[in-house]
């Protein structure tokens, strides 16, 4: 019975380490999930418009990084174009600049 009461607080935290190691993986496999469909929306914009063909002008994720960006917070809409897209430094950039051009055309 002694060695239960040793026993049972140590197996308890193991299994609550446990959980908290899978939960924190799966929040990272749905983020990187979400920035594969982020980037293939994106690059399905691209080839649309290449074949002119009309879709909406913005989507509600680059009205989000639009709307930083006119806020004079230009750095945290590249790295909210970086997180959505998983794009890279230079390429964050060069979207923002575009969503910006886009907008005020």
């Amino acid at each position: 019975m002694n060695t239960w009461i040793i026993i049972l607080p140590f197996v308890f935290c193991v299994i609550i380490m446990v959980a908290i190691i899978l939960s924190i993986g799966r929040r990272h496999n749905v983020h990187h999930l979400e920035q594969r469909l982020n980037h293939m929306e994106h690059l399905l914009r691209l080839i649309a418009e290449k074949m002119e063909i009309e879709l909406d002008k913005i989507s509600p994720k680059d009205r989000e990084i639009v709307k930083l960006a006119e806020q004079g917070k230009k750095i945290a809409a590249i790295k909210r174009a970086r997180y959505i897209y998983g794009f890279g430094l230079k390429e964050a950039k060069e979207y923002v600049e575009k969503l910006e051009r886009m907008v005020h055309r």
